[in-house]
């Protein structure tokens, strides 16, 4: 089996985000189908995710890696790509996200990932809880993107995957995706190692 790791980077207010998915798709890795992950990734993921985040959020480029190997070189694909909620005058700090879990059938934290996306609107929040309507604005985006990427046969042909950093042919299928109540805080000591 591939596993893809795929690391979207952005930029908000000149700080660098990133979020890092795993992926994986039945054969051996190879750098065509890392290619089309990259561009599932744009055309998708991406573009809808974009519909709930500031216009200050510039997704900039999309690099896939193979997890099991240091030795495969990865594949870039630089996209431009901002999201579309219009700048917010008083935008909450760069680096506060709204968490994406990721629940496998595995009970405890060897079977829950999560994703950080930046650009939150300050709207969102109160008190640092997310309000009912904008849960269920993510969760509606949440639920298109749940059977490209999960269950059975996802539409996409990748299936969202929960990984060991020690043990990347570990994984467990993700099942269900669900939006966060909290704010969360994507740590600078993350970028470039995964989160």
């Amino acid at each position: 089996m591939g596993i893809y790791r795929v690391v979207m980077n952005s930029i908000l207010f000149g700080q660098t985000c990133q979020n890092v998915a795993h992926f994986q798709k039945a054969g051996s890795w190879t750098t065509a189908l890392a290619d089309a992950l990259n561009v599932e990734i744009r055309d998708f993921f991406l573009n809808n995710i974009k519909n709930q985040t500031s216009s200050s959020t510039l997704w900039n480029s999309i690099l896939c890696y193979d997890a099991e190997s240091a030795l495969t070189p990865n594949r870039t694909l630089l996209v431009n790509i901002v999201g579309s909620q219009g700048s917010f005058a008083t935008q909450v700090a760069p680096f506060s996200c709204v968490i994406f879990r990721l629940r496998t059938a595995q009970a405890g934290p060897a079977g829950r990932g999560r994703l950080y996306l930046p650009g939150c609107a300050p709207s969102q929040f109160v008190s640092g809880v997310m309000n009912a309507g904008s849960i269920a604005s993510w969760q509606t985006i949440l639920n298109t993107l749940g059977p490209r990427y999960t269950g059975a046969s996802p539409t996409s042909g990748y299936h969202l995957v929960v990984l060991a950093r020690a043990n990347p042919s570990g994984y467990k299928d993700v099942i269900t995706l669900e939006v966060g109540s909290i704010m969360g805080v994507q740590r600078r000591r993350n970028i470039g190692v995964g989160v």
